[in-house]
């Protein structure tokens, strides 16, 4: 049975690959609708803000192609005129430092998803490796509640189980786990237990599955 793509939305929900106008060709012919591309793993504050300047100048070089997603109604957009939209997000919360208002700046400047925690324990809480997960910290709650008040989305694809719980408690909109796989299909640390899944269902969230060998 062969499956026409060209009316489906598809989308990419963690692209690590070396952007340029063959990859963006190549994601067109394969009729992907978006992608969040990752904009920083371990950057601080000053490394992340140069990461999205050279988005900036590759939506603006490459405009004919492509086009930054904000909103929702941006992937629709993209869809409709037939441009890749692009999400820009972080697999950390490094870039924030210790400073809650850079939530809201790098919000503004179109980071539109972050991950609590990227495979080391930080200030917002604990990644899936640690060998003890404490949950959230105050300063990660209210991260949280300035992601909520912002629109960004919260990602828990590399966070503990403690807390990824703790998060999808007290998040006042709905969680992403932009890359993992139920843990019960191929156990790793990496991938995600049924109580979180659960929780994750009870949010209204969602699941990008992964398809890295490794998970």
């Amino acid at each position: 049975m062969t499956i026409d793509t060209k009316d489906m939305m598809i989308i990419d929900a963690l692209e690590l690959s070396k952007w340029d106008r063959d990859f963006v060709t190549m994601l067109q012919k394969g009729n992907v609708t978006c992608v969040h591309a990752c904009v920083g793993l371990w950057e601080n504050a000053r490394e992340t803000l140069s990461k999205v300047a050279g988005w900036h100048r590759f939506f603006e070089e490459q405009s004919d192609l492509v086009m930054p997603v904000k909103t929702g109604e941006d992937i629709e957009t993209a869809k409709r005129i037939g441009k890749i939209g692009i999400i820009l997000g972080a697999q950390n919360t490094s870039a924030l430092e210790d400073e809650l208002g850079l939530v809201s700046v790098f919000n503004e400047l179109g980071v539109k998803i972050m991950q609590l925690t990227y495979n080391n324990q930080n200030l917002v809480g604990s990644s899936c490796y640690e060998e003890s997960d404490a949950g959230l910290s105050r300063f990660g709650k209210n991260v949280i509640a300035e992601m909520n008040r912002v629109g960004m989305v919260i990602d828990l694809s590399h966070v503990g189980n403690k807390t990824s719980l703790d998060a999808l408690a007290i998040s006042s909109r709905p969680v992403a786990i932009t890359h993992a796989n139920p843990d019960w299909i191929f156990p790793t640390k990496r991938n995600k237990s049924e109580e979180v899944l659960s929780a994750l269902r009870d949010n209204k969230g969602v699941l990008g599955i992964c398809a890295y060998p490794h998970l």
